[in-house]
């Protein structure tokens, strides 16, 4: 059984690159060579044609052996049994259509993709993305194609690909033009957007978001509104625009169905109050992010604002606390250094400038590898101003304005129904 090439150079390219980092016979091990297996079966099933011509029972059962050997505690087992059900079903006499059976097996697949994204595991992500693309293709889903041709992209940017992540929202912009679709054609220009934050044209993102905006509350494209909002949230921030931000990320807020994308926007309206000073606030909106995310992304992000909190109060062990626990997590790279940046300010603040210094430097090392241009420049000149002494910690912010009141509010109110503590 062979697989068949995708975007990449080499065919699977990511699970080899996983496989070989991965300490051999572990349980993270076992699950990405049951997730090669798999993947490489469901493609061996497109190419017999969706199951009219299935795989031998033979590779079946030998497929079934690496997923067998996959602890129970680890969540893709539970994705990858759905799919290779769904493909043995094939070689049965099942009375449910062959449309059906073609379904769930792209959902299971899907499934399996997203668990990757929520495990930031953004390689064996993509990979599986372009498997779903080929499946759209095959089963004429337009719908389907457009979402995988999005996530593909999103799984190449969070990963720090940043070329190959503008070439695949290029492609995704082209098909969804063709398709006619505009939902899926305004993403794209979000998309982009995204890559141009990433290499500091936050002037160029400005202007994309502020244009996509307007088409999408014309297209009553509500989705893309929100996140268009979200997006322009951030550059106000860079900018120095907090209650626009805030303002930005409370109407998102309130046009988000989605669950995640909500996590999301509440870890942002907790990074923007800590940023006003609103401790209080942000803490509210961090404890709930952090108890409730189901995406390990946007909980690390949220811990890592708890952190910041903890400093900027002058609670060491509660700041060490995070900094521990934080660092034995693997992290994205916009993540980590996010997370270093942190690390060294509290750090440096409680006298411990040797390590700060080492913090610093694992940031730009990071920052260089992956490109991220703003980083690199903050942390050559945190490296300059490291011996000085640090700045007093800023006070409480005065009483806010009544618009950010009345969002602080609305949060606090939320960590009560939720049963968190202050």
């Amino acid at each position: 059984m062979t697989a068949r090439p995708g975007a990449f150079d080499l065919p699977h390219r990511a699970y080899i690159e996983a496989l070989a980092e991965a300490p051999e016979g572990s349980p993270a091990w076992r699950a990405i060579v049951a997730g090669y297996a798999a993947l490489q079966l469901f493609e061996c099933w497109m190419d017999g044609d969706l199951g009219a011509t299935p795989p031998s029972a033979i590779e079946v059962q030998r497929i079934w052996r690496y997923v067998e050997a996959v602890p129970e505690t680890c969540v893709e087992r539970r994705c990858l049994t759905q799919l290779i059900d769904c493909i043995e079903e094939t070689l049965n006499d099942s009375p449910r259509p062959l449309a059906e059976r073609r379904a769930d097996a792209g959902r299971a697949v899907e499934c399996y993709a997203r668990l990757l994204r929520y495990e930031a595991q953004w390689g064996l992500a993509g990979d599986v993305y372009v498997a779903l693309m080929d499946f759209a293709r095959c089963t004429n889903d337009t719908t389907r194609l457009l979402d995988a041709m999005l996530m593909r992209g999103y799984s190449l940017r969070m990963h720090g690909r940043l070329e190959e992540a503008s070439r695949a929202y290029a492609e995704l912009r082209r098909a969804a033009e063709q398709a006619n679709d505009e939902r899926y054609r305004l993403e794209s220009h979000l998309s982009d957007a995204k890559i141009a934050v990433e290499r500091g044209n936050y002037g160029v993102a400005r202007e994309l978001l502020d244009r996509t905006l307007a088409q999408a509350r014309r297209a009553e494209c509500w989705v893309v509104v929100s996140k268009g909002l979200t997006d322009r949230a951030r550059i106000a921030a860079m900018q120095g625009d907090l209650e626009m931000s805030l303002q930005c990320s409370h109407e998102a807020l309130a046009l988000n169905t989605d669950p995640i994308g909500r996590e999301r926007i509440l870890a942002n309206i907790a990074l923007y109050f800590a940023q006003m000073g609103l401790r209080e606030a942000a803490r509210d909106a961090g404890l709930l992010v952090a108890a409730t995310a189901q995406d390990r992304t946007t909980r690390l992000t949220a811990m890592i604002n708890l952190m910041e909190l903890a400093h900027l109060d002058e609670r060491e062990l509660v700041f060490e606390q995070y900094r521990r626990e934080l660092a034995r997590e693997a992290m994205m790279p916009n993540v980590e250094v996010s997370f270093l940046q942190v690390s060294a300010e509290g750090l440096r603040t409680f006298g411990r400038i040797s390590e700060a210094k080492r913090a610093i430097e694992r940031m730009l090392d990071v920052a260089l590898r992956h490109s991220l241009h703003e980083h690199v420049i903050r942390a050559d000149s945190m490296l300059t101003a490291i011996e000085q002494p640090p700045k007093a910690t800023a006070p409480e912010a005065p009483p806010p304005s009544e618009r950010v009141a009345h969002i602080a509010h609305a949060i606090a109110e939320m960590r009560v129904a939720a049963g968190l503590p202050a």
